[in-house]
């Protein structure tokens, strides 16, 4: 019925979780990474503390979780490392950047801003590419609002929209948000996106690989 042995793949689940998770919530985390948590891995979970430890696997027609609680001590990084692909150690390297940032967001008058692109079709026989910016308002008073000005997403844009806030704003990194950031005029805590990090720093590292 239990056959963990060293034959087996494991998959180290990169951030802490809150392991009064059962079954279903962590299999929705593995399938959250695109991958099926019935595949033959063993998935494996720990807390914030590192003080709790979890495993999820598929044995012969269902699903069965090893649990473990340290009774001195912390589950040392060094035994998940072993098992880490490139993108968890990633993710590991960046975590104590996101727990500091999480704390801000929590701390803070949240507000996330970004732009996507849209077709325009403002000419006849002519479409281009153009700009619609997102307003998310995280503490909940007027929640979500577009806002538009001729398909720019240039600072003539967003400044005027800024002026009046007090608030930690997450963004893509846009170099308006740091100049705002910057300029006594504003009021405002630039956040950055820690998927736009994660990417960047990859970027990075392949670069220097190939270097």
């Amino acid at each position: 019925m239990f056959s963990l042995n060293e034959t087996n793949k494991f998959m180290v689940y990169s951030t802490s979780v809150d392991l009064r998770k059962g079954v279903e919530p962590l299999c929705g985390l593995v399938r959250s990474l695109g991958r099926k948590p019935s595949d033959g891995s063993v998935y494996v979970y720990f807390n914030r503390s590192r003080t709790l430890m979890k495993l999820l696997h598929w044995e012969r027609g269902g699903y069965v979780i090893y649990y473990k609680r340290m009774e001195v001590g912390r589950i040392s990084r060094k035994v998940f490392q072993a098992h880490e692909t490139p993108e968890h150690a990633l993710a590991n390297r960046l975590f104590p950047l996101y727990e500091i940032q999480m704390e801000l967001v929590l701390s803070s008058p949240y507000q996330h801003i970004d732009e996507s692109t849209i077709p325009i079709n403002d000419q006849k026989n002519h479409t281009w590419k153009g700009y619609i910016w997102g307003d998310v308002d995280g503490m909940l008073e007027y929640g979500l609002v577009f806002f538009y000005d001729k398909g720019s997403r240039g600072e003539k844009v967003l400044k005027p929209k800024l002026l009046k806030r007090k608030a930690a704003i997450q963004s893509d990194g846009y170099v308006v948000y740091q100049q705002v950031e910057q300029s006594e005029l504003y009021a405002v805590v630039a956040l950055y996106c820690m998927a736009h990090a994660r990417r960047y720093q990859n970027r990075k590292l392949i670069t220097s690989i190939e270097a």
